[in-house]
């Protein structure tokens, strides 16, 4: 008899800690879901007043291809290397010359 009870207590418990299980991480599924699609469909409304200037502040080196960074160093000396792309340069650059709201460009080196 108190075999059966506390084996009818425990497979209570037991179940009660399988549907919170369920519940806490669809409740985390869901704030994510929430989450990335908002963040997706919240786009940034730049304004760009007319004669406005593309302001270009590379940061470090201007480089084709981003070097490849040994995991070793990267842990003993934590330091990152500053690159800019120069294809991001030219893709903005391009952008800027089809945007007319975009008059001048001013390199800040």
């Amino acid at each position: 008899m108190v075999v059966d009870i506390t084996k009818r207590v425990l497979t209570v418990f037991w179940q009660f800690l399988k549907a919170m299980q369920v519940f806490v991480f669809g409740l985390i599924s869901l704030v994510l879901v929430v989450a990335l699609v908002a963040g997706g469909l919240g786009g940034s409304d730049i304004d760009v007043p007319d004669g406005g200037a593309l302001v270009l502040n590379p940061a470090g080196a201007l480089v084709e291809q981003k070097t490849a960074l040994d995991p070793q160093t990267l842990l003993t000396s934590g330091d990152v290397p500053k690159q800019t792309l120069v294809k991001d340069i030219v893709d903005a650059l391009a952008l800027a010359k089809n945007n007319a709201r975009i008059q001048y460009l001013v390199l800040d080196i």
